[in-house]
């Protein structure tokens, strides 16, 4: 297993972790002590998995956000940026000053 060490004890270097439940004298108060730093442990890792996925998620949004933005500046990309919605609209405009234009042109005169 492991070599014992030089203080005499009858615990292990690699059962450190069961320490406290070899000790005869107060075996009752050192099985709350464990439970407790049991207890403890697992508090502080959940809290350390909550602020891990926080952080991710926000390194996760400032990259999609730089990744979008860079999209949306370039002419060929295929997210409508501002300036291909107000090349459309202007182009939405032209197209109107020219129905109006063929339907004045169409439209007969009625004469009487």
């Amino acid at each position: 297993m492991g070599k014992m060490r030089d203080t005499g004890s009858a615990v292990r270097d690699e059962e450190c972790g069961a320490a406290l439940y070899r000790i005869p004298h107060i075996p009752h108060l050192t099985s709350r002590i464990a439970c407790r730093a049991s207890r403890i442990s697992r508090v502080l890792c959940l809290l350390l998995a909550l602020y891990a996925f926080a952080v991710f998620g926000y390194v996760a949004a400032t990259l999609s956000t730089f990744f979008i933005e860079r999209d949306a500046a370039s002419d060929d990309a295929e997210i409508a940026g501002a300036k291909s919605i107000e090349d459309l609209r202007q182009e939405i405009i032209a197209l109107r000053a020219e129905v109006r234009s063929l339907s004045a042109r169409a439209q007969p005169t009625v004469e009487r």
